[in-house]
């Protein structure tokens, strides 16, 4: 993923929790994403998403991002809010804090 420009995860229909977005976006890769089960989730407003099925907006989408590559001073920022909304939403402290929660509120019910 280090290696990487951009990230494209076109998927039809949804995928639960596409783990490979976070991957990405944990080493600073910015994503390409359709619409669909929790990638929005995931990628937040660092990333462009599109509705699936639509080759046209992708070919669209990856064209853009290969123009903004060409800003590096843009290209940086989008790389560090990648990787920010990971860290900061889906590391393993922040998703266990979050299962403790969930767990404490259904078990006081």
């Amino acid at each position: 993923m280090n290696a990487i420009d951009v990230h494209i995860l076109s998927s039809s229909y949804g995928e639960a929790f596409p783990n490979v977005l976070a991957e990405a976006m944990s080493c600073g890769t910015p994503c390409i994403i359709t619409d669909v089960g929790d990638a929005a989730l995931i990628v937040g407003e660092t990333v462009w998403a599109i509705p699936p099925e639509d080759p046209e907006v992708l070919a669209g989408k990856i064209s853009g991002a290969i123009e903004k590559m060409q800003k590096s001073e843009h290209w940086k920022k989008r790389k560090l809010a990648a990787r920010k909304r990971i860290y900061e939403n889906f590391r393993i402290r922040v998703i266990l804090e979050a299962y403790v929660q969930e767990w404490r509120e259904v078990c006081s019910q």
